[in-house]
């Protein structure tokens, strides 16, 4: 009996061990929901990452050619050529005949830039008997690449063995591309030059992530993009204090957040490095440190930028959804963003609504001319006109300092003025010329506070502890509330920072 304990002590113990390694593997690979839809539906409509959860599940249920191809065109779907190309060739290496992987691979390979090996793949996809109950689009895709490939005597073999097939539908396209084989434009192998260079691909929820910086610094990007739409929408502007606590969420960014397809983000690794990619292949000729350009769904910045240009340029994507917008806040609410602290872990946190005592510039004498006048700022701003966005900031502030900001955004929303003239008196429900001397005062409490408050370059945590001992440092000096960082109540503000 005595010699048979250790038996069954490392019995029990080996018992615990798979039952702590079950709990661990159960916790890295969550369960996925079931979906109604096929990865290729849910890329159709554009969720990418459903669509890579699902394709993931398939492969772990079973990796066949299927659930290499479906992951592929995940991968393709997000413009990762090459991860796509991998899963194709192993697609293919199952099964020789699988005319869907050898039509993808040849596009990415053409993406890419790699014309000569995608046009031997098209030539490969034209011999295989699959053709014969292909989907009309990818014989139209293989022969439209041969023509552009000038691979005329490869086209003509395929036309030859498809009217083999007696199929109407396949006659009526052996003669179409007949008769354009001469004249067709590029556009199944061309190279995307927009993505060129690019080595990292991350899709969330919301967002496509492409860069040429290290996958985990632009899957970290994207936490902080889906933490930040996350926290608007379920605690709006409503409140500024640490911890954020909102008892129901926020329809006005419900609204906002609400998008028919994701928003391509490209972080580039350094300043002159966007600069050259905004200016050579976007012809975006202007040199920023961010910018969101709406007619391409598309944001590009660097890594460094810092924590506000990146909120910042987040805010005009979900800015751009609304159509009632006053041209003062296309940037004053963006610009609202520049000075923030958050943390991602466990769930994502923000501090915000800093007063403009942190910009000097903005309140310089020889920034205000003739005075900072809120209805000039509000009635006199022009539509993508960056040039008065301190002044314009300095509305948004004044909003939030009176817990109106969320709602000027529900008005706008709703296309209420409330019989006033703008969106901002509807705001406060008062007629600007009471609002005018409000504001002024409120310029002269964050010109003139009682004391300085040092408020380092904004940040975003990767955890709240860490966001917290920050906070112990910085901001907890009298008081951590919006009214004491407004007034100036803290003796360590000394002057603007960068970031």
């Amino acid at each position: 009996m005595k010699g048979s304990w250790p038996a069954l002590l490392l019995t029990i113990f080996c018992l615990q061990a798979v039952t702590l390694m079950a709990q661990v593997m159960a916790q890295e690979t969550p369960p996925v929901e079931q979906s109604p839809f096929s990865v290729n539906e849910l890329l159709a409509k554009k969720q990418f990452s459903k669509a890579f959860d699902l394709a993931n599940q398939r492969f772990r249920e079973n990796p066949d050619a299927q659930a290499y191809l479906n992951r592929g065109n995940a991968y393709w779907s997000i413009c990762d050529y090459r991860n796509a190309i991998s899963d194709y060739d192993k697609a293919i290496d199952l099964d020789k005949n699988l005319l869907d992987a050898q039509v993808h691979k040849g596009i990415c390979q053409a993406r890419l830039g790699e014309r000569e090996a995608s046009l031997t793949t098209f030539e490969q996809a034209a011999k295989l008997d699959a053709l014969a109950t292909a989907d009309l689009h990818q014989i139209e895709t293989i022969g439209r690449a041969l023509i552009e490939g000038n691979r005329l005597k490869a086209l003509q073999k395929m036309i030859a063995s498809l009217r083999t097939y007696n199929n109407s539908k396949i006659a009526e396209l052996t003669q179409k591309l007949e008769a354009e084989k001469n004249t067709a434009p590029e556009s199944v192998i061309r190279k995307d030059n927009i993505t060129a260079g690019m080595t990292s691909f991350v899709a969330t929820p919301h967002f496509v992530f492409i860069g040429d910086i290290e996958k985990a610094k632009l899957e970290r990007y994207g936490a902080i993009a889906e933490g930040f739409l996350d926290f608007l929408q379920h605690h709006g502007l409503t409140n500024t204090d640490f911890p954020h606590v909102s008892k129901s969420d926020s329809d006005t960014f419900k609204k906002l957040a609400d998008s028919p397809e994701p928003v391509s983000i490209f972080i580039l690794h350094d300043k002159m490095a966007v600069r050259a990619f905004l200016k050579e292949r976007l012809n975006f000729p202007y040199h920023v440190h961010g910018v969101f350009i709406s007619s391409r769904n598309l944001l590009a910045t660097y890594d460094g930028a810092g924590a506000g240009t990146y909120l910042h340029e987040l805010m005009h994507t979900i800015l751009s959804r609304q159509n009632n917008l006053e041209y003062w806040a296309e940037e004053g609410i963006p610009c609202y963003f520049e000075k923030v602290y958050g943390a991602i872990k466990p769930q994502f946190q923000l501090l915000h609504g800093y007063g403009e005592n942190w910009f000097p510039q903005a309140l310089a004498v020889k920034s205000l001319g003739g005075g900072l006048n809120l209805s000039d700022i509000v009635s006199k701003a022009k539509h993508a006109d960056a040039s008065q966005e301190n002044q314009q900031r300095l509305v948004a502030l004044f909003l939030q300092r009176y817990h109106h900001l969320d709602h000027y955004l529900a008005l706008t929303i709703a296309n209420n003025k409330k019989g006033y003239n703008t969106f901002v008196e509807a705001a406060f429900d008062k007629p600007m010329v009471q609002l005018v001397p409000l504001f002024n005062d409120f310029i002269h409490e964050i010109r003139h506070p009682d004391s300085n408050l040092e408020l380092p370059p904004s940040q975003i945590f990767d955890t709240q502890f860490e966001l917290h001992l920050f906070k112990k440092d910085h901001l907890s000096i009298r008081g951590d509330n919006l009214n004491d960082f407004l007034k100036g109540k803290s003796n360590r503000y000394n002057g603007y920072n960068k970031f």
